[in-house]
């Protein structure tokens, strides 16, 4: 949607899979959804975008997480935080901050973007704090 000469909101429904590095434990094969705002500026060739997250396991417990991607150079990597929020069953209390860091791929669809990103950080829950790589 335009909201200026030369600029855009766009709004995405994200659906992703989450696996670590480790093949294992904590956000190994969970199914993940996001909903965000970005806004691109074309004359200046920046853009900005924020969201909320949420992941399943297969048992149904759920993460919850916000991210931001503050203005940037639009191309094919962005950099951005974001901070779990908290969780359900046994991710209930989850909390802890994360950098993000995504790579653009080329579509197999035209006007769909595809994106592989990594996390990195740390988080706690059930008393415990650990790094994600």
């Amino acid at each position: 949607m335009p909201i200026g000469e030369n600029r855009v909101v766009a709004m995405s429904n994200i659906t992703m899979t989450a696996v670590n590095t480790e093949g294992s434990g904590f956000l190994n094969n969970l199914a993940g959804r996001c909903v965000g705002l970005a806004t691109l500026d074309n004359d200046a060739k920046t853009v900005e975008s924020h969201g909320r997250c949420v992941y399943a396991d297969a048992s149904g417990d759920q993460i919850f997480e916000k991210y931001d991607y503050p203005v940037q150079a639009q191309g094919t990597g962005l950099r951005g935080t974001a901070e779990w929020t908290g969780g359900t069953g046994k991710f209930a209390g989850l909390s802890g901050a994360i950098e993000l860091t995504n790579t653009r791929l080329s579509p197999m669809t035209d006007g769909i973007a595809q994106v592989s990103g990594t996390k990195t950080g740390r988080y706690s829950f059930n008393g415990t704090t650990s790094s994600l790589k």
